[in-house]
């Protein structure tokens, strides 16, 4: 076991940990430099709207990482066309730009990451009741959850698991499911639909199925949306505001990523590979806050 957990960890070497740093460094150079920065501001916490929205827009080209880059460009593969997931350490916790999820402190006790495989649950309900495996085939009423677009329904439809273009694509989020019921004109869910649920749930939850994972600080995790479900275990934080548990998230639109079916045209706005990065709803601006919110 302990060699196959060395499969999916990337630990840093020091050249690769101060390429990062160089890279960070020029970068915010150029946007305190800029006119992004009339303001006066300066530091993490003196950057305009302007000079967040350059990150926001941050590209390889502008984020040079020679010794690093190609090894997070097999990280890339093996993210969208292998085992879905990885784990990457020993960043240091410096303020810097990051992908994914990144510890920056943990809880006093829980908050473990959770992974499970789209394709093994998907397989492990086709065996065991295919008529339940079937429902998740289907659309189902999905809530918003306030994210609505112009003149779109606080809901869409949409199903579990889509096979599109060879592949199984997944989308869940029980709750999101269930709270779209509160809409009269959203389908209702059929006793068939909420028993297909719960079985996924349980599977998800099998603790043969799913793989836990803790994060330290430093420790940065990768996980590819269209075929992995992941969850957090329950967590105590502790009391001062100083030491609270602190993760950041980033969601990406990947170059090489796997097409996705029609339906998803409604979560992600745009369906195009590389530049489907959600839905936009009025007044939205993109920013990148480098102090909790």
């Amino acid at each position: 076991m302990a060699a196959r957990r060395h499969e999916w960890e990337l630990s840093l070497s020091a050249a690769e940990v101060a390429e990062v740093e160089a890279a960070v460094a020029a970068l915010l150079q150029q946007a305190e430099a800029g006119p992004a920065n009339a303001d006066g501001g300066g530091g993490d916490a003196g950057l305009t709207a302007a000079a967040q929205q350059l990150l926001a827009g941050l590209t390889p080209e502008r984020f040079p990482l020679p010794t690093l880059g190609p090894r997070l460009a097999a990280l890339r593969q093996e993210l969208l066309h292998g085992r879905g997931f990885a784990l990457l350490r020993r960043l240091p916790v410096d303020s810097c730009d990051v992908v994914g999820l990144l510890c920056l402190r943990e809880a006093a006790s829980g908050g473990d990451s959770l992974l499970v495989s789209a394709d093994t649950l998907f397989n492990e309900l086709r065996s065991a009741a295919p008529h339940l495996a079937a429902r998740l085939l289907a659309p189902m009423p999905h809530d918003r959850r306030g994210e609505v677009p112009a003149g779109q329904l606080p809901f869409f439809d949409i199903p579990v698991f889509s096979w599109f273009e060879e592949q199984l694509t997944v989308f869940y989020q029980r709750q999101y499911f269930d709270s779209a019921q509160r809409f009269p004109e959203a389908r209702r869910l059929t006793e068939e639909d909420v028993a297909a649920l719960d079985a996924l749930d349980a599977l998800a939850n099998d603790s043969r199925l799913n793989l836990t994972m803790r994060l330290a600080p430093g420790d940065m995790q990768w996980v590819h949306n269209h075929n992995m479900l992941h969850d957090r275990t329950a967590f105590t934080d502790h009391p001062e505001p100083g030491r609270r548990r602190h993760l950041l998230r980033l969601w990406l639109a990947v170059p090489g990523a796997r097409p996705l079916p029609p339906a998803f045209a409604a979560r992600y706005g745009s369906l195009t590979v590389g530049d489907r990065g959600g839905i936009v709803v009025p007044g939205m601006q993109l920013t990148v806050p480098l102090k909790p919110e």
